[in-house]
């Protein structure tokens, strides 16, 4: 038996270093992983929440329009959390060489995206009940699609970012 063993594993080619696949370092995927991870997650539920208060907008009921536009507002609300995160862990983690173009890039966008996410949480704010439907139906679909290129500028950078960091998408 000990000699089929040896001379299978004798005769199986050698493994190189190079064909193991690399996992980004643990101490790196804890304070840069998991913040990228929230923030894109954050990102996409703003885009959700987006496109739902669009649908139907012109036949929506004025309780539905305003719960939609408190759904984008609290969905703003949270993704500000993750970018400040998002913001902290890059300020605070030295990431590889290679990854710092991508680092800096994320960086640059962060503080319009939390402009805009601030905006966002203004102006979806429900505020005088059934005064703003009429204001949520004629503005609401133009800041959702200006909000929504912001968002993807910031969703390609992060991707970009967690990519060069060896994190799967």
């Amino acid at each position: 038996m000990i000699a089929i063993l040896l001379a299978l594993w004798a005769a199986s080619p050698p493994g190189t270093p190079s064909s193991v696949p690399q996992t980004p370092d643990t101490a790196l995927t804890r304070a840069l992983g998991a913040p990228l991870a929230a923030l894109r997650d954050s990102l996409f539920a703003v885009q959700g929440s987006g496109v739902a208060f669009q649908r139907d907008l012109a036949v929506a009921s004025p309780d539905l329009v305003i719960a939609r536009a408190r759904r984008v507002q609290e969905s703003c609300t949270r993704a500000l959390a993750a970018v400040a995160a998002a913001q902290h862990a890059l300020a605070t983690t030295t990431v590889p060489p290679r990854t710092e173009p991508r680092s800096a890039d994320l960086q640059r966008l962060l503080p319009k995206l939390q402009a805009d996410l601030k905006r966002c949480q203004r102006e979806f704010a429900p505020g005088a009940w059934y005064a703003r439907v009429d204001s949520l139906r004629a503005w609401g679909p133009s800041r959702t699609v200006q909000l929504d290129a912001s968002l993807r500028h910031a969703v390609d950078a992060t991707d970009h970012l967690r990519a060069a960091l060896g994190y799967k998408s």
